[in-house]
């Protein structure tokens, strides 16, 4: 193994040595997998953060253009992915939470009987102008609520800040106008005679 100092090394990347990359590596793999690891609380991902680094390095030669401490360099370089990792996963997470309860919202909506006849009719015939007559006949407030969640596509959270009420408020309001609304919705199938 090479025993060489950092400003050593820095010289022989500057000069294209892809030996001295080699050696970085190998110095600061773990290390830089260790300290990703602290922020992510994922080995897998930690792991993947640092080689797919690394890789950028390699393809880039950057470092040939390192004009402070190699280890700083590193190290800011990883913290700087993390965080951006950390940033990218919350949003996904925020995307797939909302989803999901946008899914049951309109599970809830339409739990209707899919399999019969009357309802296909209904449903091709009069839809739009029965789910819009039973939100204008829901409550103020629930149909303010319900038109910002499904119109407006705003989060719960977002609902309860521009109302100032609670989250748990605009759940229940929102809860309370899909009973409505089904209810409406499945009163009104009984009124044709298909």
């Amino acid at each position: 193994m090479f025993d060489f100092s950092e400003k050593e090394l820095m010289e022989q990347l500057r000069n294209g040595d892809n030996t001295a990359f080699g050696i970085v590596f190998r110095q600061h793999y773990k290390g830089l997998c260790a300290y990703s690891y602290t922020f992510l609380k994922d080995q897998d991902a930690s792991e993947e953060i640092v080689q797919d680094f690394f890789a950028g390095l390699w393809e880039t030669q950057a470092l040939r253009e390192v004009n402070i401490s190699l280890k700083l360099y590193l190290y800011r370089s990883i913290h700087n992915k993390c965080v951006n990792y950390l940033k990218s996963l919350a949003v996904s997470q925020k995307r797939h939470k909302r989803y999901i309860q946008y899914a049951q919202e309109e599970n809830e909506l339409m739990n209707l009987d899919t399999e019969s006849e009357i309802y296909e009719r209904f449903f091709s015939e009069n839809f739009e102008k029965n789910v819009y007559e039973a939100i204008d006949a829901l409550p103020p407030q629930q149909k303010k609520i319900f038109s910002l969640s499904r119109f407006g596509q705003k989060s719960y959270a977002d609902i309860a800040n521009e109302l100032g009420i609670s989250v748990n408020s605009v759940k229940t309001q929102m809860s309370r106008a899909l009973q409505k609304l089904r209810a409406s919705l499945i009163g009104k199938l009984g009124e044709y005679p298909f």
